[in-house]
């Protein structure tokens, strides 16, 4: 019994020092992932624009079939909060970036379709929002199952094909391309790299564990 444990022993060794590795490189990778700051959303001077104005604008060019109501200030969330049901996550999320212009959503409610961006913002997430709403008019997608999920987690691929491609779709919508779109879709490459890194490094430490005490016995 004890010939065949210690035979044993290099294998979780191996897999703890490969799961440590992919954890080393995702921690690095996410360390270089610029992150959003208020200035990026709400664009230089020439390019800043009322969103409430601007949506009417670009509706009146191209409608929407379900017209959004514009939320862009802490004043204009009596209109979000009539009438619908949101998460204590969902309200956290919008106060903030209502207060500190930190980022912009497309929200769908019971009763309408609701864009929450800071005033001013740049044209161009403007652009972006109203093109996730664009998105959606073509029709529903497929909720990832259990699988895709848990894989999500640890496989790029799935993690795109869930997250990121419809950032992308909704980026092709944008009529005045600019840097922030490139700097936008980076920022999801950062919680994609700080799971991973988590959970390898667990898995990492589990492995090694299991080679010292295989090694022991």
């Amino acid at each position: 019994m004890r010939k065949e444990a210690i035979g044993l022993w290099p294998i979780p060794a191996v897999l703890g020092g490969l799961s440590a590795g992919v954890a080393i490189y995702d921690l690095i990778k996410g360390s270089k992932v610029p992150t959003l700051t208020v200035k990026d959303l709400r664009g230089v001077k020439a390019s800043q624009v009322d969103p409430r104005v601007y949506v009417k604008e670009l509706l009146e060019r191209k409608p929407l079939r379900k017209p959004p109501v514009v939320v862009s200030s802490l004043d204009h969330l009596p209109l979000l909060m009539k009438g619908e049901n949101l998460t204590p996550e969902e309200l956290g999320e919008v106060q903030s970036i209502l207060k500190r212009g930190t980022n912009a959503c497309a929200l769908r409610g019971e009763k309408h379709d609701y864009l929450i961006l800071p005033n001013p913002s740049s044209r161009e997430l403007v652009e972006h929002e109203v093109g996730h709403l664009r998105e959606r008019e073509k029709g529903p997608v497929a909720p990832p199952s259990l699988l895709e999920q848990l894989a999500a987690g640890v496989w790029k691929p799935t993690y795109s094909k869930y997250v990121m491609d419809p950032e992308e779709k909704a980026w092709s919508h944008v009529e005045h391309p600019s840097d922030l779109r490139e700097r936008a879709l980076a920022t999801y490459e950062k919680p994609f790299h700080r799971n991973r890194a988590g959970l390898m490094g667990t898995l990492a430490a589990a492995f090694l564990l299991s080679a010292l005490g295989t090694a022991a016995v």
